[in-house]
């Protein structure tokens, strides 16, 4: 059967290969791709002999995953083989039984690269490498300064991909959500003229690098001072600062002086 394909070599792995391992896993994994291609090409003809195929296989690797890990919560040292008994049905819906021997030294072997495998899947999430905060400060405030020169640039589009997914936005009343404040603030690029124009005067950022704060005057297209922005930047994983709150304040005629 395709399972007892690698059934064997699963087992034979002796001392600590990770290398061995990984390179057999890939196998494995390459060969149940393909399998699944040729599935996809064949379900329009009612054949479900690869489908019986790639499920076999997919047991296979479980069941030993879970052997290998109980072997190994449960024993210190060296310890004899193991054996646990699954049942499964041919292609004939009779059953049959399927022995799965275990050594301590693959089980070691098999919890590494478990855990190799979620440091991987943990590296994929991080943010990128961290850099100094005047660095991170300098791309706020570019950041700004770019989010400033949609407006001045009457380009609504490029506006929009600075909003992050739940940006709040207080304009007004409170708007939520990218769509939300995009279509809202649609009217503010209507005309050939700018209404008003903001620029950053502070930024700060945390030491994590993943929020920051930037501040500063609002103007009218006559360049009167007409308000202050205060907005919350977040980095994501990406490295892309994009803004998840936005909040005005009218500026008081001691202000403007």
């Amino acid at each position: 059967m395709y399972a007892d394909r690698y059934a064997g070599k699963l087992d034979q792995l002796a001392g600590p290969n990770l290398g061995a391992l990984a390179q057999l896993l890939n196998a494995i994994h390459g060969d149940a791709a393909s399998r699944d291609q040729r599935l996809a090409r064949r379900t329009a003809v009612g054949d479900a002999h690869d489908l019986e195929q790639i499920v076999e296989l997919n047991e296979l690797v479980a069941q030993r995953e879970m052997q290998y890990l109980k072997g190994f919560l449960s024993h210190a040292g060296s310890m004899p083989l193991l054996a646990a008994t699954s049942r499964r049905q041919d292609n004939r819906g009779s059953a049959i039984a399927c022995e799965c021997p275990m050594s301590f030294a693959t089980a070691c072997r098999t919890i590494a690269m478990l855990m190799l495998s979620a440091g991987a899947l943990t590296a994929c999430t991080t943010l990128p490498p961290p850099v100094s905060t005047t660095e991170l400060k300098q791309q706020v405030a570019e950041t700004e300064r770019a989010f400033a020169r949609t407006m001045a640039e009457r380009n609504h589009t490029a506006f929009s991909t600075f909003l992050a997914d739940e940006t709040v936005f207080f304009s007004g009343k409170v708007l939520r959500g990218k769509q939300a404040v995009a279509e809202a603030w649609k009217r503010f690029y209507d005309a050939p003229v700018a209404p008003f124009s903001w620029e950053p005067a502070e930024v700060e950022v945390l030491d994590s690098g993943t929020l920051a704060i930037s501040s500063g005057p609002v103007r009218n297209a006559k360049g009167e001072l007409i308000a202050t922005f205060t907005s919350i930047w977040r980095r994501e994983a990406s490295g892309q600062w994009r803004i998840i709150f936005d909040k005005g304040n009218d500026a008081c005629e001691k202000c403007a002086k």
